[in-house]
């Protein structure tokens, strides 16, 4: 975690139960490195002019062919690179409110990380901003109410109620549904969107049964589908400008 250009490296082990990557495999043939917790404030040097110094009255104009300026490393490039089959190396540089926040995680997890290891309050953070997104969007971790009813009454708003966001991300195991024509599954997890296959602007209904989740590609594209790309073009349009009036993103 770092600030004003600073550079933190981090590690630790972690075992998730996604299939790991061609990249992660290789590593298991890597010695177990340690890498020691760096947090450090990167200083942009001065620009060194050299030649005679001029006075303002004898400088001349002249006409110069400016190069194309020489591409430099980004020291702003995250990096996420495995060491070991169960440990990685996290770096990326962050401004210095974000190191004003980690020192005072820091000082607020003492009692529990006597020594502040920036991986484990790294991790435990990634934990909290997970469940809240997830209840957020997916209504995941929250109380559970009684669902609607499957001839439930049409709704006016595109609301959908959260015991059916419930029950179809646990049905649809967090990940888009759409299948090719050989029955390939994608498997794209980020980017979810709630689909009715029959579309909402037709039924009105919001039905478990009748909603899936996709990525945001696969969603565009069944939309095109049902209704046609010169529409969605003008859908998307006016929703755009509407974002940029009100001085939002869109999408």
């Amino acid at each position: 975690m770092c600030y004003a250009g600073a550079r933190a490296e981090i590690t630790w082990r972690g075992g998730g139960a996604s299939r790991p990557s061609r990249r992660d495999r290789r590593a298991e043939a890597l010695p177990r490195l340690v890498v020691l917790l760096d947090v450090r404030l990167l200083r942009r040097r001065a620009p060194v002019f050299r030649g005679r110094c001029m006075q303002p009255d004898q400088r001349r104009p002249r006409r110069t062919t400016h190069a194309a300026p020489a591409p430099r490393r980004d020291e702003r490039r995250a990096v996420v690179a495995p060491l070991a089959e169960e440990t990685f190396k996290f770096q990326f540089t962050a401004s210095r409110a974000c190191h004003d926040k980690f020192r005072q995680a820091q000082d607020l997890l003492r009692h529990r990380i006597p020594d502040g290891d920036l991986g484990v309050i790294f991790e435990k953070a990634l934990d909290l901003l997970i469940e809240q997104v997830k209840k957020e969007r997916f209504a995941t971790g929250r109380k559970t109410r009684q669902a609607p009813l499957k001839d439930a009454d049409a709704s006016s708003s595109r609301h959908i109620p959260d015991a059916i966001k419930r029950e179809v991300f646990d049905r649809d195991g967090g990940r888009c549904t759409f299948a090719d024509e050989h029955g390939r599954r994608c498997g794209e997890t980020s980017a979810l969107e709630f689909d009715h296959r029959d579309g909402f602007a037709r039924t009105h209904l919001h039905r478990a049964d009748q909603i899936r989740l996709l990525c945001r590609a696969h969603n565009q594209h069944a939309a095109e589908q049902m209704y046609g790309r010169a529409f969605m073009e003008r859908a998307r349009s006016s929703v755009d400008r509407f974002a940029a009036g009100r001085g939002i993103p869109s999408g």
